[in-house]
């Protein structure tokens, strides 16, 4: 999803298919939902806002580093230097492309697949009777 309110929901789905809690951390102010730097819930995902003047990164970073158990924390990234940092903290990483595998595989939704160059040229042909 590539809106707020769609992967809170997307990610609410998932933590309560797999019976898990998931944090999610986004840049900037919560606007008026809960005020800045405030978390929120939807279900069994934890929603933290950064804040003004922070970014996103930092604050996961923060997180993982106060963790008590950071071995049993898997951060979905695909930022090497942010991968790298909370590796340093002893956290497990995901890239992004796997989590989303993972998601849309609980939801029983298949990826939507892309035509490739000239696919949709070729069908056009072929409906037209030229092909």
């Amino acid at each position: 999803p590539s809106d707020e309110p769609s992967m809170i929901a997307a990610l609410s789905d998932f933590a309560a298919r797999r019976e898990t809690w998931l944090t999610v951390v986004f840049d900037g102010p919560a606007g008026e939902r809960r005020g800045a730097g405030r978390a929120g819930r939807a279900g069994r995902l934890r929603i933290v806002h950064s804040g003004s003047g922070r970014i996103a990164d930092d604050l996961i970073v923060e997180m993982a580093s106060r963790a008590g158990a950071p071995g049993d924390i898997t951060v979905v990234t695909s930022d090497r230097q942010l991968k790298a940092r909370v590796r340093d903290a002893g956290c497990k990483v995901m890239g992004c492309r796997e989590f989303a595998n993972k998601v849309t595989s609980a939801s029983g939704e298949t990826p939507e697949e892309k035509p490739l160059p000239g696919d949709v040229e070729e069908w056009e042909r072929y409906f037209r009777g030229e092909g």
